[in-house]
This record gives C-alpha cells, sequence and structure tokens, in this order.
C-alpha cells in the first residue's frame, strides 16, 4: 500500500501537477462594542491568494472605516495579506462593517466574499464595557464555572525589534519599533492554558508609521483578553507638521487609503523635503494624510506657501459632495444669526432664524463642480438645497404683501373709527338741538 502511494505521488510530480490551497478571507475588528467618540480597527486578513480585489464600507454612527484593495499578478503565487482601517463611531447605535469583493488563489480559483461584522456604540455614561473582545477585569461571555476562565498569555514574542515593556502576563499594551526597511513582521503567542486559543497572531504587513494589532485570548468558558501590540514603521524620511499645537506624521502611503473623488496623486515640497500628495483640478485642493499619534490618519487641505492644514471632512449628500466652509459675513442674509448646528456627526457654525429651527444656512464649495454657494439644510430630512436670492425675494415678497396688507387694515380701521367719531358727535349735536327747540316751545306756551 505504501508503494503504491509513493507511485501515485511520484506520478503527480512527474505530470507538474501541483495542489494549491483554497483562499480564505475573513473580517474582524479590534472592539465590538465601544463608546462614543473612540476608535477601533476593521482588519481583513486574506489567506493563499495571488490576486484580491476587496472593498470595506460601514453604515451607521461611524466616520472613516472604509477600505478598497486589489492587486491581480499574473503567475502570482499564493501568499497571506493582512488590511486595516481605521473607525470613528460619532454617537450611539450600531455600526455594520461589510466586506465584499473576490480573491483568486495561484490555480485560478475564484472566491466571492461577503460577510460583515456588528459593532455596538455606547455612550460614555452608560459604564459599558468597550468591547467583548477587549480586556475588561471581569469580562465573561459564559457562566458555566466548569470551565476554565484562564485567559493570560504564556509569552509573546515579535519576529522584528523589541517588546516595550517587555513581556509580562498582566500587562496588555506593548510597543515595537523598527527600521523603515521592515514591511512585515510575525507576531507569535501562546496562551498560558492549553484549553484557550489565540487569535490574531501571524504575519503582519507594516504601513509606515503605527500598525496596531490586537492578539485575543479565548478561555475555555469563553472569556475573552486582548493584548494590543502597536508596531511603528519609522518612515524613510520622516516629515513632521504641526496642527493646533498637535504634532502629525505626514503619510506617504496610500495603498490602505480611500482616496478622494476628483484626487491624483503629485509631489509637494513641506519642509525642503519632498512628500506624496494628492491634487483635484476642480477645486484646486492640495491634500495630505496626517497621522496623529493614535494612529489615526485623515485628509488635510494644505497651503504650502501659508503652511497651514485644515481637516478636509467630505460630506455626502444625495446629489452633492460638498466642503463646508466659514461663511462670509458679506452674504450673510438678514435677520439670520450664528448657531452650532451638528451635520452627519461633525459640528459646525450654521445661521439660522432661531435656535429651534429646523433650517439652517451655511457655505460650502461642491467638490465636483468648484462652485461655492450658500446652502439651505434641512435637518430633519439630512437634505440640502442651494440657497439663491430667489429664496429671499419670495421671502420679501411675502413679508411686503402682509406689510401693505396690515398698513390697508390699519387705514381702513382708522377711517371707520373716525366715520363713527363724526356719526357721534352729528347725532349728539341733533339731539342737542331738539332739546333747546322743546325748551323755547315751552316759553313760547307761558
Amino acid at each position: 500500500m505504501r508503494q503504491i502511494k509513493y507511485f501515485i505521488f511520484s506520478l503527480l510530480l512527474l505530470m507538474g501537477i501541483t495542489i494549491h490551497p483554497n483562499a480564505a478571507t475573513t473580517l474582524s475588528t479590534s472592539k465590538s462594542q465601544v463608546t462614543k467618540g473612540s476608535s477601533f480597527t476593521v482588519t481583513v486578513k486574506a489567506s493563499s491568494v495571488a490576486a484580491w480585489n476587496l472593498h470595506v464600507s460601514a453604515s451607521g454612527p461611524v466616520k472613516g472605516c472604509s477600505l478598497n484593495v486589489a492587486d491581480s499578478t499574473a503567475d502570482a503565487k499564493n501568499t497571506t495579506k493582512t488590511f486595516s482601517a481605521t473607525c470613528t463611531s460619532t454617537a450611539t447605535g450600531t455600526i455594520t462593517i461589510k466586506l465584499t469583493g473576490d480573491t483568486t488563489n495561484a490555480a485560478g480559483s475564484t472566491s466571492n466574499i461577503s460577510t460583515s461584522k456588528t459593532v455596538k456604540v455606547v455612550s460614555k455614561s452608560s459604564g459599558g464595557s468597550s468591547s467583548s473582545n477587549s480586556y475588561s477585569g471581569n469580562n465573561s461571555t459564559s457562566q458555566n464555572t466548569n470551565l476554565s476562565s484562564e485567559n493570560d498569555l504564556k509569552n509573546l514574542t515579535v519576529s522584528e525589534g523589541n517588546l516595550s515593556p517587555k513581556f509580562d502576563a498582566d500587562k496588555t499594551e506593548y510597543k515595537v519599533e523598527v527600521e523603515n526597511e521592515v514591511e512585515s513582521i510575525k507576531i507569535s503567542a501562546t496562551a498560558s492554558d492549553s484549553n484557550a486559543t489565540v487569535k490574531g497572531t501571524g504575519e503582519k504587513d507594516l504601513k509606515e508609521g503605527k500598525n496596531s494589532f490586537g492578539i485575543v485570548v479565548v478561555a475555555e468558558n469563553g472569556r475573552t483578553k486582548t493584548y494590543t501590540v502597536v508596531v511603528t514603521r519609522k518612515a524613510k524620511d520622516p516629515v513632521y507638521v504641526t496642527v493646533d499645537d498637535v504634532e502629525y506624521l505626514v503619510i506617504t502611503d496610500f495603498k490602505d487609503l480611500e482616496v478622494p473623488k476628483n484626487f491624483k496623486e503629485t509631489t509637494i515640497t513641506i519642509d525642503d523635503k519632498e512628500v506624496k500628495a494628492l491634487y483635484d483640478d476642480i477645486t484646486k485642493f492640495t491634500l495630505v494624510a496626517l497621522q496623529d499619534e493614535n494612529n489615526n490618519i485623515s485628509w488635510y487641505i494644505c497651503d504650502v506657501d501659508t503652511n497651514t492644514y485644515t481637516p478636509f471632512i467630505e460630506e455626502q449628500f444625495t446629489l452633492a459632495r460638498i466642503l463646508i466652509l466659514d461663511m462670509p459675513s458679506k452674504i450673510i442674509p438678514e435677520g439670520y444669526k450664528k448657531y452650532t448646528q451638528e451635520i452627519n456627526g461633525n459640528e459646525y457654525e450654521v445661521y439660522k432664524l432661531n435656535k429651534n429651527s429646523d433650517y439652517a444656512l451655511f457655505y460650502a464649495l461642491n467638490l465636483d463642480t468648484g462652485n461655492k454657494n450658500l446652502y439651505m439644510y434641512d435637518q430633519e430630512e439630512n437634505t440640502i438645497q442651494r440657497y439663491t436670492s430667489e429664496n429671499s425675494d419670495r421671502i420679501q415678497e411675502k413679508y411686503d404683501q402682509l406689510f401693505y396688507l396690515t398698513i390697508g387694515l390699519c387705514g381702513l380701521s382708522a377711517f371707520l373709527i373716525l366715520l363713527l367719531f363724526i356719526v357721534m358727535i352729528n347725532k349728539g349735536k341733533k339731539k342737542h338741538k331738539k332739546k333747546e327747540k322743546t325748551v323755547i316751545e315751552k316759553e313760547v306756551e307761558k
């Protein structure tokens, strides 16, 4: 029997048949529950793939959280790829993250991907746990006391750099710093309890700047604990800028970032160093990607001449992509006052006729046309429309009509009052004359 197996195996080798493993793609989140305003990481891991076209989108009270990665290489070998995106919650509720697309292995077999995860957002005052995937002293997903609740790590190592601080089962936050030449790192870990399972280890791709990875230990009874490893890959020639007294690293690797529509890659100079940026011919904006100390990356409008940076927050409505700007004082319609309004989770200065009005005016740039206009925002329906002089002319016309109608009614009322006064005077005079006549007649009779 053994000889037959060897014969079949040798025959396959001679025929050049290669057995390719099936591709497997997973979607995971660093937390399953967060508080309003906090961030979490979405990770996509594609195993045994040669080509991929994957898209991550999110719905609910969240900003960021989008990822589009694609690569197609002829005669490519199978590999494992890991991609991640940072998401920030904006309000309480439920965030749904969806992964779609397809992957292809070296044998040419294509797998369609469609899966999703949810993250619950609670208020800071609710006292809820930040995540069932993150460590909490008393977190537990099972009350079965017959199963072990041990969820510590026995060891944690990295293939490049050194853990800081040194590994301690009671410490869950670690940092690692590597040189720019290091493009990936292998994280290895073993649970203290042989019945516990460890998730999140293995080979990890690194982008420039901070890369956060969660190592989750699941006890036999389901109780979880997360160890976080933040790997900082040094920039080749790092450039830092300061915005509102906060220092940011200029990111030049855009492969994991969602590039705004109409923008194309370009090169600019900051502090005498060339960096990669984006430019849009319509708006004439130059964008740079800035990373803060918490590993959050955002697009900023860069004015190289004045060395200023303004957040680029793209608000998407049904038929328009706009950037809300400061309102020039000369175009503020008469009667409108300045208030603060939340729009799509972000706060802006708007103008209203009164504080409780559902309608607000703001000044914005249309990112598709390059035109700047006044817009009227409907808070109830979350819709906008251009506010032109036609709107104010109609309001003024109705006001004028009401004004003249009021003047007319007042004039008519005054006339009727005068007429009534005249009638009463005449009536009084007649009574007086009649009385005098009666007196005279009585004197004559005497």
